[in-house]
């Protein structure tokens, strides 16, 4: 309906807009101020959904062949649950199947690297050095401090 020029007393003819013998029922002006706002709001909107899909690992996982793992996911009809994943890049440009390895679902992916990663931060000798560069930036900070600080680390 707000695509629709024939409120503005116009009639397509062939591939062109000419006036009509109706009246314009919405004013020019009023026409091209929705429209500016709709043009604004589609970029907007756009990347807004865009960045709330939750990938926290696209871009930094790859697959054995060396490419990128690429996010993807769908909904489930019947009960409107999404499913995300990861597959090889190689799927979506060629068929599904062609790289070897499945998909991966996103939230198994995620722990086992956020596992990962707490694993190597609470280490001693990973601490030791972290210790030592936080007391070069900062000296008022203590041992107990920075190990407090990287035993909250799911908190960050």
């Amino acid at each position: 309906m707000l695509n629709n020029r024939t409120y503005l007393g116009e009639l397509r003819h062939k591939e062109q807009w000419v006036p009509a013998a109706h009246p314009p029922i919405i004013e020019r002006g009023l026409w091209d101020r929705v429209h500016a706002i709709l043009t604004i709001r589609c970029r907007v909107c756009g990347g807004a959904t865009q960045a709330v899909v939750p990938f926290l690992l696209k871009g930094i996982v790859f697959g054995n062949d060396g490419r990128a793992l690429s996010p993807w996911h769908f909904t489930k009809k019947s009960n409107g649950r999404r499913y995300r994943y990861y597959i090889p890049m190689r799927d979506t440009e060629e068929q599904a199947g062609a790289s070897g390895p499945p998909r991966l679902p996103a939230v198994g992916l995620k722990s086992a690297v956020l596992e990962q990663l707490r694993g190597i931060l609470r280490a001693p000798a990973v601490l030791g050095d972290l210790l030592s560069q936080a007391s070069n930036l900062d000296p008022t900070l203590d041992e107990a401090n920075v190990i407090v600080a990287m035993t909250r680390l799911d908190a960050i």
